[in-house]
Parts: C-alpha cells; structure tokens; sequence
C-alpha cells in the first residue's frame, strides 16, 4: 500500500485570532470616523473651545477698562464692586479652564490610543502577509500531493491499492478545499487590513492637526488668567 510522504499540520488558531484582530480593527476605523472621536469633530470641539477663550479676553479687557477708570479714594464702595467681578470673571475661567483641560486629557487618551491601534493595524498588515505566504505553501503542497497520488494511482497494477490511492487523494482534496477557503479569508483580510492601516493613518494626521489647535486653546485660557491676576495685582492688590 502506498504510505502518504507529506502530512499537513496546520494550526488555524493563530489564523483565526489574527483575521478576529484585524476585523475588529476595521469595525473600530468605522466607528471612529462615524463618532465625536473624528478628528474633524474634535477639530470642532476646540474651535468652540478657542471662541469662549476669545470672548473670556474681551470681557476681561472690558473689566481691566471699567476698573482703570474708577476712583477707588473717591468711591468706597467701588472695591466691593471689583472684588464681587473679580470673583465672578475668576469663577467663569476656572469653569473655562476645566472645560479646556477635560477636553484636552480627553483628546490626548483618544489621539494615544489611536497610535497604539496604528501600530497594532501595521502588524497585523505584516502577519497576515506572512500568514498568506505559509498558506499558498500549504495549498502548493497539497496540490502537489494530490497530483502524485493520482499519478501513483494511474501506475499501480493492484486494485486494493489503486482504491487507497483514490480514497486518500479524495481526502486530501478536501483538506486543499479547506486551506483554499482559509487562504482566500486571508486575502480579504490583508485588503482589510491595509484599508484600516490608511484610514488611521489619516485619522492620526488629522489628530497631528488638532494637537496644535489644543496646545494653543490651553496657552490662550492660561493667558486669560494670567492678565486678569496681574491687572489685578496693579490695581490695588484684589488678586
């Protein structure tokens, strides 16, 4: 009887965690795109954030106007007054600040955790490049196999062995069929994961952009406070 010399050994699970990471990678580049965690939104967000800032400037040069022009000598009641502004404008950017830096550790763990994906994306782009290389080497050996036990089939002269010659390249054309459908998941896998590689990598230049637009809206909320203390400090020491 003819004795098999090649024996497949493969084991999917490694296969099947793999194509598991990269669809939920691609299911994770969907929702991103499709959430507040789009750079465009929080390009937004911080936008929205810059026009309060702006505004917090112009109502503390109004105050530092209204507080040049009063005669505190003449008008005691006039400190009062500016401790009770002073008190409500240093409320109102304490409230801006917080905003500001709550949006900011938010975007800096979303922009984090976006660079770790891209990583694990490009990865996983290199392991299934390697898998689909060991398995079109499974199916060329199984091809191969299939091809000699037909060939030892046709040149056999013993019908018990042409018969275990048939029904061992029967079983062996199944097992082909199996690694075919797992070479082609593998092939939809590596479009995937290229597509889930270019759409972070987009999604990461458009965080780049933003990373400017919230360093800036922290400096600028910093500023605020800053002139307010020190207009302050020089009108009598209310800081």
């Amino acid at each position: 009887m003819a004795k098999l010399s090649f024996i497949v050994k493969a084991d999917r699970t490694p296969v099947t965690k793999l194509i598991q990471s990269i669809d939920e990678l691609e299911k994770k580049v969907r929702h991103i795109q499709n959430s507040d965690l789009n750079f465009n939104k929080w390009l937004k967000a911080f936008d929205d954030l810059q026009k309060k800032v702006q505004e917090k400037k112009d109502s503390l040069e109004k105050l530092k106007s209204q507080m040049l022009s009063l005669d505190i000598a003449k008008m005691p009641h006039t400190k009062i007054t500016l401790e009770t502004n002073y008190a409500k404008v240093r409320k109102e950017y304490k409230e801006l600040a917080n905003e500001v830096g709550q949006a900011s550790l938010k975007f800096d763990r979303a922009y984090k955790r976006m660079l770790d994906d891209l990583l694990l994306a490009e990865k996983n782009t290199d392991s299934v490049t390697s898998k689909m290389i060991e398995q079109k080497k499974v199916v060329s050996d199984l091809t191969s196999e299939i091809k000699r036990l037909n060939a030892e089939k046709k040149l056999s002269t013993s019908q018990i062995q042409k018969d275990s010659l048939a029904e061992q390249a029967e079983k062996t054309k199944v097992k082909l069929e199996e690694e075919r459908a797992t070479l082609n998941k593998l092939r939809e896998s590596q479009e995937k994961a290229k597509l889930t590689v270019k759409g972070l990598k987009d999604e990461v230049r458009g965080y780049e952009k933003v990373t400017g637009k919230v360093a800036g809206t922290q400096a600028e909320a910093n500023m605020v406070f800053d002139r307010l203390e020190s207009s302050l400090v020089r009108l009598g020491g209310l800081a």
